[in-house]
């Protein structure tokens, strides 16, 4: 298991700038190919081999508390240049944050 800070992922948001959330799914999650907008591109530059990173699939189950449960599965090659499949999870709020560490297994 790996450990990265939120921070070093991905760039916090103006605090400034007033945000209307339209839902977790409709804000976060993108339309296109399912991923949580903004982080596979942040996340892959800390990768081994940013070129081999595929995305797979983004899975996300909510908490009571009003937080988020996200599971991204992607590709990418491994200190062997083997591509492998690997798992990211993490916590976010319906701004789409990421609250607290990212775990890479």
């Amino acid at each position: 298991v790996s450990w990265f800070f939120a921070d070093d992922i991905v760039p916090p948001s103006d605090p400034n700038t007033p945000r209307v959330s339209r839902g977790f799914h409709v804000d976060c999650i993108s339309d296109w190919d399912g991923s949580f907008n903004g982080f596979n591109a942040s996340f892959k530059k800390k990768l081994k081999d940013p070129d081999s990173f595929e995305h797979v699939e983004t899975k996300y189950s909510n908490n009571p508390d009003g937080t988020h449960n996200v599971m991204m599965t992607y590709r990418a090659k491994n200190w062997f240049w083997a591509k492998d499949l690997w798992v990211v999870t993490f916590k976010s709020d319906n701004t789409c944050s990421i609250i607290g560490d990212v775990l890479m297994h």
